[in-house]
């Protein structure tokens, strides 16, 4: 079933992470997207990418800090 405007009662859809945007809403949306585009393209690719693209880099960020913990209090150990 479609939705128009909003989720079903005003609710939010299950898991509470999307609601259906009314025809104005998404026009709307649009313009924003296209002037973001053009006033600063870069930070709109970085906005665009998927959001597992952009976790992992701080998965990796993470892991890494991690590891030089350990490795710092296993050297102060020995110490």
């Amino acid at each position: 079933m479609a939705l128009r405007g909003r989720a079903q009662g005003g609710r939010p859809t299950p898991g509470g992470r999307f609601m259906a945007l009314s025809m104005e809403e998404q026009r709307i949306l649009l313009q924003i997207e296209t002037h973001l585009t053009q006033e600063d393209p870069q930070l709109a690719r970085r906005l665009s990418a998927p959001v597992a693209q952009r976790r992992g880099r701080w998965v990796v960020v993470g892991a890494v800090v991690a590891v030089a913990m350990v490795v710092a209090g296993v050297v102060a150990l020995v110490s």
